[in-house]
């Protein structure tokens, strides 16, 4: 009996013993793969590593796109990238710009015309031309933008001219411009994506766009 009572305990032993040689190796490589990763980066820096969390989430997105093609469950259960909604820019938001301009004959056709080139078009282009007395409004109507007028004190004055043209328009978003001022081509993507771009914007109602301020060349 004793014999084979002290059998029992010969398989015993250190529980540790069988990780020492596993943690000296972790110890060991991953110095060397941290070594090896930053040559790499050094030798391709136009590429991005493929341990980046981009390439990481992408590779991820990938396998789950290919398991939801295979087996009918969707991926988007398994992986959602947070900013899939943040970032999201509303292509079908429509932009009316509105010019409050009182007699600026001199310079809103030229401002019309640089509209014209705007890509994408804006839903409309409105010029408030309040009870201005020189050609502002013919010149705008000769263009192909929407007139609105006043007279006497209700139709002068900027706010009231831009109140006018905002109760006018139909966009969903407005840009109001000044008569002798210039857009980016892009300036209707621009305001999709800072106010019409999902969770990121739902709580913006107003933004701007930097002034650049130019002269003509002097000899």
């Amino acid at each position: 009996d004793d014999a084979s009572g002290g059998g029992g305990g010969g398989g015993g032993g250190s529980p540790g013993g069988g990780a020492a040689p596993f943690l000296l190796f972790v110890a060991m490589a991953l110095p060397t793969t941290a070594a090896t990763c930053a040559l790499w980066a050094d030798a391709n820096p136009a590429i991005e590593p493929p341990w980046s969390p981009t390439v990481l989430r992408r590779a991820l997105r990938s396998t789950m796109n290919a398991f939801s093609s295979l087996s009918g469950v969707s991926g988007r259960s398994f992986w959602k990238n947070p900013n899939d909604d943040v970032d999201r820019v509303d292509a079908t938001a429509t932009v009316s710009v509105v010019v409050p301009a009182l007699n600026e004959e001199a310079v809103i056709g030229s401002t019309l015309k640089h509209l014209a080139s705007l890509d994408p078009q804006p839903l409309e282009v409105i010029v408030a031309v309040g009870d201005s007395s020189d050609g502002t409004a013919s010149i705008a109507e000769s263009l192909g933008a929407v007139v609105v007028k006043a007279t006497g004190a209700v139709g002068r004055g900027r706010s009231r001219q831009m109140n006018a043209g905002a109760l006018r328009a139909k966009g969903d978003v407005l840009i109001f411009l000044h008569a002798d001022t210039q857009l980016p081509t892009d300036a209707v993507n621009v305001a999709r994506r800072q106010l019409c771009a999902g969770k990121r914007t739902e709580r913006t109602v107003l933004g701007g766009f930097v002034s650049l301020i130019t002269v003509p060349d002097r000899d």
